[in-house]
């Protein structure tokens, strides 16, 4: 201290120092206000798009797809969410935000491949349908044409015998 000087007191402190901690409250709320409203935004996207994807996928399934990978995928996305559902709950609202949007990203073209094996699903059952029809024709075919021969056969066989017997 110089001399002449009164030491400085936490009374002549504490309005200074309780000024600054409310101007720095201030400035850094709003930035983590709009942190937290994009990790929810953020979060509720990622939700929706992995139901719009489980329905996807279960419609895929249900034509008899073969929805693996879909499936592996979704799996990872819902971890993902778990991850930003953590973080946000911890306040973490960054990596909140960060992880729903990369559990989007993992999203991103699902539902168009689950559609795509959906339709080449419906597609295989069509075919296979039409192979199957075709085929018991054919076996239909193949056995009516064993029928009328024998008859034919039969027939021939009976003229030949009473011929043969009047001679």
């Amino acid at each position: 201290m110089f001399v002449g000087e009164e030491p400085l007191r936490l009374k002549t402190l504490f309005p200074v120092l309780f000024a600054v901690m409310i101007l720095a409250n201030f400035v850094s709320f709003p930035a983590a206000l709009a942190s937290q409203g994009s990790a929810e935004s953020q979060i509720s996207s990622a939700k929706n798009l992995i139901k719009d994807c489980y329905l996807a996928v279960k419609e895929a399934e249900a034509e008899g797809a073969d929805i693996g990978t879909l499936m592996v995928t979704l799996n990872e996305a819902g971890l993902l969410l778990s991850e930003a559902e953590l973080a946000y709950s911890v306040k973490e609202y960054s990596l909140a935000d960060d992880y729903a949007r990369q559990s989007r990203s993992k999203l991103s073209n699902l539902i168009s491949q689950a559609q795509d094996l959906r339709q080449t699903a419906i597609n295989a059952g069509t075919q296979e349908f039409v192979t199957l029809t075709l085929s018991l024709l054919a076996s239909i075919g193949i056995l009516s044409g064993g029928i009328a021969a024998w008859v034919v056969l039969k027939r021939k066989e009976r003229l030949g015998s009473n011929g043969s017997s009047a001679v």
